[in-house]
């Protein structure tokens, strides 16, 4: 009788951990791109990216340069007399995926989340969308930038 209770409890307990895994199945893990994939949207993001809009009152250029297995990205906004330097950030050449590259920027005050896509038909042109939170106030601008 006590060995039936140990197999009823250990059914009831396989039971339900397949139950909390979904459909009892373990996903994948979940596999970079191939190399030389990551090496081709890379080559196409490197370069200095100028806005479309010559009379911007954002974002005016970004340089972005390979470095071993990191990208240093570098971005400029409109200020007066000479542009603002935002800084740079660095990520990962594999963080670079589906033509998309995603950066948060920490300013005081001020929180801007920053999402820079490769066009479909790519012609040398990206979308740059930043998603800003000013003092409370959130709001949306998007650039499109050309590679000069």
């Amino acid at each position: 009788m006590k060995e039936m209770k140990r197999i009823l409890i250990l059914v009831i307990l396989v039971t339900f951990l397949a139950g909390c895994s979904g459909n009892g199945v373990i996903p994948p893990p979940i596999e970079e791109p191939p190399a030389e994939i990551i090496e081709e949207l890379v080559e196409k993001f490197v370069g200095t990216w100028l806005n479309v809009d010559k009379n911007t009152g954002h974002i005016t250029k970004i340089a972005i340069v390979e470095i071993d297995d990191y990208l240093s990205i570098q971005v400029w906004g409109k200020c007066h007399p000479d542009d603002c330097d935002w800084g740079k950030k660095f990520i990962k050449k594999n963080e670079v995926i589906d033509g998309v590259i995603n950066l948060t920027w920490l300013f005081t005050g001020t929180k801007v989340v920053q999402e820079m896509v490769l066009l479909d038909d790519f012609n040398g042109r990206i979308d740059v969308k930043c998603d800003y939170n000013y003092g409370g106030k959130e709001f949306t601008l998007t650039d499109a930038m050309y590679k000069s």
